[in-house]
């Protein structure tokens, strides 16, 4: 039988309780640093993860991790920290993902909600407060597109001027 918590040595103590269904959930312990089966319940958690976490079941806490993915039956509640994420499941209170978030169809996201970039499908729902983080990247591109479009009205302005005005419909040329 498989243990349906499964925790690298980055994982603290946790109240863990299997659900009474008796199913056993697999999970192929190689995929993930850490892994909270579709039939557990994990309360109580502060995770700090340097690699990937999936949760199937319902977790309540803390989670720190590099790449956090929330399976279709999951539930997800608390302060959620994560480079990038994949949601399919349930995630509430409070997620800030660095870089990419992708939420399913059958994700929900509700609280606070902070990411780098953002994919979502049809279907998937967000509610709360989002935000985005703005980065140097984004920033030197609306200079250089404002530069650029002061140039080209320069350059507009000086055929103008060159030219004895407007057009000769009285239109200026741009």
């Amino acid at each position: 039988m498989a243990s349906d918590v499964k925790a690298g040595d980055n994982a603290s103590h946790a109240k863990i309780k299997n659900k009474p269904t008796g199913d056993t959930v697999m999970a192929d312990s190689n995929d993930y640093e850490f892994y909270v089966g579709s039939e557990s319940i994990l309360e109580g958690a502060a995770l700090e993860i340097n690699g990937t976490a999936r949760i199937d079941g319902t977790l309540i806490g803390k989670v720190k991790v590099k790449h956090l993915i929330v399976g279709k039956p999951a539930r997800v509640q608390g302060d959620i920290q994560s480079e990038t994420a994949d949601i399919e499941g349930t995630v509430e209170d409070s997620i800030e993902v660095d870089g990419k978030l992708t939420i399913r169809k059958t994700g929900r996201v509700r609280g606070k909600i902070s990411y780098g970039s953002l994919e979502t499908e049809e279907g998937a729902k967000l509610i709360g407060e989002v935000s985005t983080t703005w980065d140097a990247d984004y920033d030197s591109e609306s200079a250089e597109e404002t530069e650029s479009n002061d140039r080209l009205g320069s350059l507009v302005s000086s055929i103008n001027d060159d030219a004895g005005g407007p057009n000769s419909d009285g239109d200026d040329l741009y």
